[in-house]
């Protein structure tokens, strides 16, 4: 079985995951899969060594940048065309950095791979972000992201019983649905673990 050794140096976030869920045979499908996770593929870090690589799949970190695109900001820099050109964001780097420019970044659909992601500034050719560089804006980033996830909150405090029950019923069929990407499942449960510990709230009053 791959290990986490055999995989080098990779991101934090990843590595946390393959100690968690280290690669088992797939004894139904074949090659390999992560222990007791619904991930379909091995995770692939997309920093091995520290700087972005395109052979990537589900890396955490990525993930965790990408997920700037769902925020009301976000999605004023972003564009996407399922049928030939992919999907293009591009996220001006906060004051709080040391770098300055944009990071601009293409994938397909929502899919785990990202299949680019480079800096751009006026000063300096472009060059693949590294992930130095990526935990410094997912940082400046937070307070964003997290407002986003309190909005969300917000919405399943104030939601019906029979809207929380329709939820948890919409994200079961997700979660189960071979087209639903990987990377997006993660936030899908913790909403979804949300809104059943509401649920039990409101049948306990």
């Amino acid at each position: 079985m791959t290990s986490l050794k055999d995989k080098g140096a990779i991101c934090k976030r990843c590595a946390d995951f393959y100690v968690k869920h280290p690669l088992v045979k797939d004894e139904v499908l074949g090659g390999e899969r992560h222990k007791d996770s619904h991930y379909g593929s091995p995770v692939e870090c997309a920093f091995p060594n520290g700087v972005f690589n395109t052979n990537n799949w589900g890396c955490f970190t990525m993930g965790e940048l990408r997920d700037f695109f769902y925020t009301e900001e976000g999605e004023k820099h972003y564009w996407r065309d399922d049928m030939k050109n992919a999907s293009l964001g591009v996220i001006p780097i906060p004051e709080e950095c040391d770098l300055s420019g944009y990071v601009v970044m293409s994938w397909y659909k929502d899919r785990g791979r990202t299949g680019q992601a480079w800096v751009f500034n006026d000063e300096e050719p472009p060059h693949p972000i590294t992930l130095k560089e990526t935990e410094a804006i997912i940082e400046a980033l937070q307070p964003k992201l997290s407002k986003k996830i309190k909005e969300v909150k917000a919405l399943i405090r104030e939601a019906r019983i029979d809207e929380l029950e329709e939820l948890i019923a919409v994200w079961n069929d997700v979660l189960f649905n071979r087209r639903t990407p990987d990377i997006a499942k993660p936030a899908i449960k913790r909403i979804k673990a949300d809104v059943e510990k509401r649920l039990r709230e409101i049948r306990n009053e």
